[in-house]
């Protein structure tokens, strides 16, 4: 089953430093789509796999940047 890192929050940033970071299995993440749009809040699901490592590790504030 895949997996989703989603952040929530009222206006995300680029490294999303301020935002509530919850791990979403992929039949969850339409509901808490809805919730979010609901309340008008932004979010942004990123999928958990090897290919996002860089991207993930920023968001959850591991490394400042990522460089190739």
């Amino acid at each position: 089953m895949k997996r989703f890192l989603v952040c929530i929050a009222d206006r995300l940033t680029p490294k999303m430093r301020n935002s509530l970071k919850l791990e979403v299995k992929a039949n969850k993440l339409n509901a808490i789509k809805q919730y979010c749009r609901d309340k008008h809040m932004a979010f942004d699901a990123i999928p958990i796999n090897a290919t996002n490592f860089g991207r993930l590790t920023v968001v959850m504030n591991k490394v400042k940047s990522i460089k190739y």
